[in-house]
C-alpha cells in the first residue's frame, strides 16, 4: 500500500486462495510500524472483503495473529471477522514457538 500523496509504501496486504472448490480464502496484512493506529489496517482488510465476497465470490476468509498482537485482532474485530479458535504453538518465530489466534468471516457478514 503506498500513501498517495507522498508516494510512500507503507505496507502490503494479500489475498490468496485456500480452497477454490468451496470458495476459500486467506488474507494477511503487513505495515510499517511508524503507520500503525492510523486506520489504514482497517480501511484496506474491509475493502479486500468487500471485493473477496462481491467480486470473487468468495464463501469465507480467514486470517491468523500473534495471540499478543492485540492490534491486529482488534482490527480483524472491527472488519466483521470473528475468532474461531487458538492454534497452539504453530509458528516458530525469533526461536521460540508462538500461539496464533485463527479468525473468519463468511460472505454476508461484511460490513
Amino acid at each position: 500500500m503506498e500513501l498517495r500523496n507522498e508516494r510512500k509504501v507503507i505496507g502490503s496486504i494479500a489475498l490468496w486462495m485456500l480452497d477454490r472448490k468451496n470458495g476459500v480464502a486467506g488474507y494477511g496484512y503487513a505495515f510499517n510500524r511508524a503507520y500503525w493506529n492510523n486506520g489504514y489496517a482497517s480501511e484496506s482488510s474491509g475493502a479486500l472483503l468487500r471485493v473477496a465476497f462481491s467480486t470473487l465470490n468468495l464463501r469465507r476468509v480467514s486470517a491468523t495473529c500473534d495471540v499478543r498482537n492485540v492490534e491486529s485482532w482488534r482490527v480483524m474485530e472491527k472488519v466483521g471477522m470473528h475468532r474461531e479458535r487458538t492454534l497452539e504453538r504453530d509458528v516458530l518465530q525469533k526461536g521460540e514457538w508462538r500461539d496464533s489466534y485463527e479468525y473468519a468471516i463468511l460472505r454476508g457478514e461484511v460490513t
